[in-house]
């Protein structure tokens, strides 16, 4: 027969209080994850296995996230085969120095390709041995097609002016050149990285250099576009141009920077005397 009963009570509440603070934390970080538009993930890369992944993933990638975590080469299927042994090695590496950090493409189910950068950061165990990446995945498209663009226009105007039968220069605030064409390293005897830095007093004659200061100064002093003509002794004599001068208005242009573009009108001014 029961002789004795023993009871113990013992206060939970700290431990319900721990766990309902770890469920609202586990709920905060759901809700960020959600609307964040990067992926979120850890994965291990010696396995190389997908541990955890947030639903972005499937979108930036075009493929089914559960499939994905059950394969990690479905994670790595989707790059393009262009960039896709630079991707390996880098995940190589990540085993062995916990350290990923890589732009690649992706071809999505679709057919469409995007731009991917990898960034990843080693979670490590007491003893400084590598658990897992816990790493960010966001979509750079639209950044590298900018980039792309960028790289495309200035090679365009690059030939453009490159191969334009005028001269044209930049110079800094103190009359320095930061860029001559060709044309005007043909005209100068100067090839473009020996312009670069020196002034026209460096360049031309002093009476030649003295009057191009002071065009460039009323050019600044108005801070718009000036047109001039101007004389140089050539092989083969004078040589006559019309110059338009005008401040250069870009952010990424020094202050006080200065362009020119000057035509050489010498036969047209010939005819006019005959």
């Amino acid at each position: 027969a029961l002789t004795a009963l023993v009871l113990t009570v013992d206060d939970i509440t700290p431990y319900t209080s721990r766990i309902a603070s770890l469920n609202e934390v586990s709920e905060r970080f759901q809700l960020f994850a959600e609307r964040f538009e990067d992926s979120l993930w850890l994965a291990d890369p010696r396995v190389p296995q997908l541990i955890f992944a947030t639903e972005q993933a499937a979108r930036l990638r075009g493929r089914p996230l559960e499939r994905m975590m059950e394969e990690f080469s479905e994670w790595t299927a989707a790059v393009h085969e262009e960039d896709r042994e630079r991707v390996r090695q880098a995940l190589s590496a990540a085993a062995i120095d916990g350290d990923y950090n890589i732009e690649y493409r992706v071809v999505r189910g679709d057919g469409s390709i995007v731009w991917l950068h990898d960034r990843a950061i080693a979670v490590r165990d007491a003893h400084g041995r590598l658990r897992y990446l816990a790493g960010m995945t966001a979509g750079v498209t639209v950044r590298r097609d900018a980039q792309e663009m960028k790289r495309s226009t200035l090679a365009i105007l690059t030939t453009v002016v490159e191969q334009a039968p005028a001269i044209v220069w930049m110079k800094d605030g103190q009359g320095r050149y930061l860029y001559a064409n060709r044309e005007f390293a043909k005209v100068t005897g100067y090839s473009a990285e020996q312009l670069r830095g020196r002034t026209d007093f460096e360049v031309f004659p002093r009476t030649v250099a003295e009057r191009t200061h002071e065009h460039d100064a009323r050019t600044l002093a108005a801070n718009a576009a000036q047109q001039f003509e101007e004389t140089l002794q050539l092989a083969g004599g004078a040589h006559h141009f019309v110059t338009l001068k005008y401040p250069a208005r870009d952010p990424a242009a020094p202050p006080g920077a200065l362009c020119g573009i000057a035509m050489d009108v010498t036969e047209r001014r010939r005819g006019e005397d005959a």
